[in-house]
């Protein structure tokens, strides 16, 4: 993009807001970590972000062409040059680089999603999968298999540390009366089930400006699930809800990640100031993404309905 001089704006922007699908995109950590602390099913959860899912990345191109259209300025027209590849020869490249890791995610999803097998076991789905793709393309060492190994171990510690302090804080919060004084304060405030669920969704959102994923869901979903139980709220589809609401915090300075993340690896004339001014449209975006899955909570019921039966 910056060879063809597109926007810098546009550019931080675009990167840090398709950083961000990470976090609803499956399969995503933050629902793993979301559904054991709600005690939810992880097939549901993964399944009940997938539309919205798709719908905010839509949303993204959307706004992406639209802005390139009425300032061509932003995203100049690029001209291919020196390609002298057969098309029959892209196609190829094409297929070896995306067709493998395609198939790799739907073999894991798709065993989850189905029923056909457990998180642990479609995990392992993966893992086979990952090593069967690592030997045909020789990327396969002792040192590399070390690694993973070593990092796995160190993920899945840090996942159990999570759970286990959430639950350690949700026996001790509620031994205590908090989710009393929480449901008093958020009926005190007025508007019956959609008010609690706008207040819960608003403190969520505001957290995402001084807190990363992690420590939210930490803190809120303990606090939140009983009352939503209480309420009679679909868990399913407060939980997309809360996971959609978590997303914005990856742009939301000062403690927005992604922007973190590619200051640290970007040209020097990208400034902090064009990044945080890029990602405004987007986090608009995922708002907007929030809104229409409150209205027609459909879009989040219906698939683990009909593939989890949930």
């Amino acid at each position: 993009m910056r060879a063809y001089k597109y926007n810098n704006s546009l550019i931080a922007g675009t990167v840090c807001a398709g950083g961000s699908l990470g976090t609803i995109i499956p399969p995503t950590v933050i629902v793993v970590v979301y559904a054991a602390l709600a005690q939810q099913s992880i097939g549901a959860l993964f399944a009940a972000i997938i539309f919205p899912g798709i719908l905010m990345l839509s949303l993204f191109a959307t706004y992406i062409i639209v802005r390139c259209w009425l300032r061509p300025q932003d995203g100049p027209v690029s001209t291919i040059v020196d390609d002298d590849k057969p098309f029959a020869l892209k196609i190829r490249i094409t297929l070896k680089a995306l067709v493998p890791p395609l198939l790799l995610m739907f073999a894991v999803l798709g065993s989850l999603l189905g029923g056909i097998a457990s998180p642990t076991e479609a995990a392992a789905v993966g893992v086979a999968g990952a090593v069967i793709l690592a030997i045909i393309n020789g990327g396969i060492t002792i040192s590399s298999l070390t690694d993973s190994l070593s990092l796995t171990v160190r993920i899945t510690s840090m996942i159990l540390l999570i759970v286990a302090g959430g639950t350690m804080f949700t026996g001790i919060f509620a031994v205590n009366g908090g989710g009393e004084m929480v449901s008093a304060i958020a009926n005190g405030l007025g508007g019956g089930t959609a008010g609690v669920i706008l207040f819960f969704l608003a403190v969520t959102f505001l957290l995402g400006f001084v807190l990363d994923w992690t420590s939210i869901v930490l803190i809120c979903v303990p606090i939140f699930t009983p009352v939503i139980k209480q309420l009679g709220i679909d868990p399913i589809w407060f939980a997309t809800l809360v996971l959609i609401t978590i997303q914005t915090s990856y742009l939301t300075p000062p403690m927005a990640s992604s922007i973190f993340y590619l200051k640290s690896i970007a040209p020097s004339d990208i400034t902090y100031g064009q990044m945080c001014k890029g990602v405004l449209p987007f986090i608009a975006v995922q708002l907007l993404t929030l809104a229409i899955v409150v209205l027609f909570p459909t879009m989040a019921t219906w698939l683990p309905d009909k593939i989890v039966g949930f």
